[in-house]
């Protein structure tokens, strides 16, 4: 019955468009609508099926008029940068196929360009260098001083900046210059200098979405790190915002914080570049990338893809491994006649660089669309390819942690992370674990601290990866574990999506680390939102005061259950800081609890801090967490045991031992004894809380016990905290919840081995 119907349709259907004359081959006057257009635009061109019409710009927009026939036509529309091509760079594009009915309007939409750095040489190539390129928010290696740069937006002046560093990551040489690029592949040579001093630092601070034509506002902090007797200071700010437009800003003095704001007139994704150079001619660079969002209107435009930045990293490539590549290819079948979608490539080859102990790079692809990806490794003994896996490229910005061979963060697949005593393992690979602590979950707001300040969840993370850390230790109560309650309104205020629910909240925080590229910690705090700070009950749990052990198995494989939605969460950390306990006592609750965590995921980590001074404590007096004197073997729990003692300086207790004549020297023994006597045992042990105002005597103690950990080649730790309302330490950033503190963050850069 169905096929008679639709074979009735038809028939009705031709018969109709008989009577109206609407038939193969017939022709009529089509008009053609250009969207999207922004004002940085100066001129629009139009080809249908090859060849060029005229397009106007009226007070109704860019619009033609062309004779078409019905059917399907190829539509490629391109918006430049001045009113006359030939000296003009192709910003915007539009390159689509359409079914045309002479008489009824096309609309087309152009979107930001990208296009190909075809070569990037290096004029002044020297052994034993490893070069990397940086331009438009792309990043790649130039393999002997030699190589390309895909999906760059185009644009006029686009800063490049090239690398050179040694077998160690040393910097040696760098060299920056500016090129105009448009659809025609670019090539650009750079000369590289010596570099005596250390190049400044910039890093970018901001929502990632705004109304189109709305002010948008990027907050900038920019430092030198040279010492003042250096007389090196700052020069200039090149700020690029990606959609043709920039600014050149003078600086001066050695530290700059500056806001600048700027309105997009059309929609889209676009990266934004900062360069910075000081007088020693030394240039850094940063990027990020902004959605501008169409403003609702009764007109319903579907738009074609967009650009996403996708940043890849990679670990555990084959032993011997001298260059690594990524080929990534759109799963989704080019459209007939080889169209594409914003020029979409068949294949894009990135090559990836070696950067703190993981392969990266980064390019623009276009949104939407699902790719595949496969690693191509460099060995002594031939190319080695990795096994294929896709993913789909969402949003401004994300971030893909890949395992050579293995399943990513966002795969579906439990990854297995290993405790070794020198480091956490990811599949086999070590993973640094570079954290910083931000709290707020585990209160009574039940929410991150922050998000008054009109950030996102997303933009806190993104400028905490931008500053190099690759994890978060996240302190959460039963409260939100059992969704009870409702979370702080002001939540929404920076991130009008948070959820109202508590559990859901933690999920939406989970997924938002897990798109930066962020590995998680979730941190067991307190059994009740209302004792935290100096009010903690230092047991895992209080029968006396509502809160039972049964209630804490439970809550510990709710947190367990975590781990198997959200890859990225390597562990449990099974109590905040057991002062109220002796080491017995807490021994036999790690096993027991530890039990109820791997019974759930027996894949991830179990983190156990110390206790306080109910036990020996090696003579010193511990601070809450950090007493691990007796801790000697690995509980029973092998390789999934990571010790995690906190500990603290000046700012945040006044130990006897902050007054002996001989501090800081005395502590490398104070430390040994609370928990540093772990390195000889062949077990792992880290570090998951040490903070501080950074002043005074603090700072003393916080340089010396940087440099113990360093000696000690610790590779775990976990600093407190990112939150400036931590009332005796302060956090990294400063009390408008924006500004960083740096020189808390150059302390920390020692511990990245930048």
């Amino acid at each position: 019955m169905k096929r008679a119907f639709g074979l009735v349709l038809l028939l009705a259907v031709n018969l109709l468009s008989a009577c109206s004359g609407s038939r193969p081959g017939a022709q009529g006057d089509t008009s053609i609508r250009v969207l999207n257009v922004p004002s940085e635009v100066q001129l629009v061109t139009l080809e249908i099926d090859g060849t060029p019409y005229p397009v106007t710009q009226t007070q109704d927009g860019w619009t033609a008029r062309a004779p078409l026939s019905v059917g399907e036509h190829t539509f490629i529309a391109r918006g430049y940068d001045r009113p006359t091509p030939t000296d003009a760079v192709v910003l915007y594009k539009a390159h689509e196929r359409k079914n045309v009915t002479p008489g009824q309007e096309v609309r087309l939409t152009l979107y930001r360009l990208t296009s190909d750095v075809e070569e990037v040489v290096v004029a002044n190539p020297e052994a034993g260098e490893n070069y990397v390129a940086k331009a438009g928010g792309s990043e790649a290696a130039l393999p002997g001083g030699r190589g390309n740069l895909q999906g760059v937006p185009t644009g006029r002046n686009i800063p490049l900046l090239v690398e050179a560093r040694d077998s160690s990551g040393t910097l040696r040489r760098q060299g920056s210059v500016t090129f105009d690029l448009s659809e025609s592949p670019q090539t650009v040579r750079v000369t590289l200098n010596p570099v005596a001093y250390q190049p400044p630092s910039v890093a970018l601070t901001g929502g990632n979405s705004v109304d189109q034509g709305q002010p948008y506002t990027l907050e900038v902090q920019v430092q030198d790190p040279n010492p003042e007797s250096s007389g090196v200071t700052l020069t200039t700010l090149l700020l690029d915002w990606g959609d043709g437009n920039q600014e050149t800003i003078p600086l001066s003095g050695r530290q700059v914080s500056l806001q600048r704001s700027h309105a997009y007139t059309a929609t889209g994704s676009f990266t934004i570049t900062a360069q910075v150079e000081n007088s020693a001619g030394l240039v850094a660079q940063a990027s990020k990338t902004l959605q501008v969002l169409k403003v609702e209107t009764p007109i319903t435009i579907t738009p074609a893809p967009d650009l996403t930045r996708v940043v890849l990293e990679v670990t555990g490539a084959p032993s011997g491994t001298t260059a690594l590549t990524a080929e990534i290819t759109p799963e989704t079948p080019l459209v007939p006649q080889s169209l594409r979608p914003l020029d979409l490539k068949n294949q894009y080859r990135l090559a990836l660089y070696w950067h703190n102990e993981t392969w990266r790079g980064a390019l623009s692809l276009p949104s939407g669309l699902v790719y595949r990806l496969v690693l191509v490794a460099n060995t002594p003994s031939g190319e080695v390819r990795s096994q294929e896996e896709t993913f789909r490229a969402t949003g401004a910005e994300m971030f893909l942690q890949k395992t050579f061979g293995g399943a990513s963060t966002g795969g579906a697949s439990t990854p297995l992370y290993t405790a070794r005593p020198d480091g956490v393992y990811r599949d086999g690979v070590r993973i640094p674990l570079y954290g910083v602590n931000w709290f707020g979950l585990e209160t009574c707001d039940r929410a991150p601290h922050g998000l008054w300040s009109g950030r996102s969840v997303a933009d806190f993370l993104a400028q905490v990866k931008g500053w190099g850390f690759t994890a978060l230790r996240v302190p959460v109560s039963p409260q939100v574990l059992r969704d009870e309650g409702t979370v702080a309104s002001w939540a929404q205020v920076g991130d009008p999506v948070y959820p109202t629910s508590p559990y859901q909240g933690l999920r939406y925080f989970l997924a938002r680390a897990q798109e930066a590229g962020l590995y998680v910690l979730l941190d067991f705090h307190t059994f009740r939102c209302d004792l935290i700070g100096g009010g903690l009950p230092g047991r895992p749990f209080d029968p006396s005061r509502g809160y039972t052990r049964d209630d804490w198995f439970q809550d510990l494989r709710r947190m367990a259950g975590l781990s198997l939605e959200f890859p990225n969460v390597f562990g449990i950390d099974l109590t905040n800081e057991p002062y109220n306990l002796t080491w017995s006592e807490w021994k036999a609750l790690v096993q027991n609890g530890a039990a109820q965590v791997l019974a759930v995921n027996p894949r991830i980590l179990v983190a156990v801090e110390g206790v306080g001074n109910l036990s020996n404590n090696g003579g010193y007096q511990a601070f809450w967490g950090e007493n691990l004197a007796e801790a000697t073997d690995d509980l029973g729990l092998g390789d999934r045991l990571l010790y995690l003692p906190h500990t603290y300086g000046p700012d945040v207790y006044q130990q006897p031992y902050f007054s002996d004549p001989s501090f800081p020297s005395n502590m490398p023994a104070i430390w040994d004894a609370h928990f540093g006597h772990l390195s000889g045992r062949g077990l792992l042990w880290g570090i998951g809380e040490f903070g501080g105002r950074y002043q005074n005597r603090d700072r003393v103690w916080q340089d010396a016990f940087v440099d113990y950990l360093l000696a000690k080649g610790v590779k775990v730790w976990f600093y407190w905290a990112l939150n400036p309302n931590s009332g005796d330490t302060g956090g990294l950033l400063q009390d408008d919840w924006r500004t960083p503190v740096n020189d808390k963050l150059n302390l920390l850069r020692r511990l990245m081995g930048q």
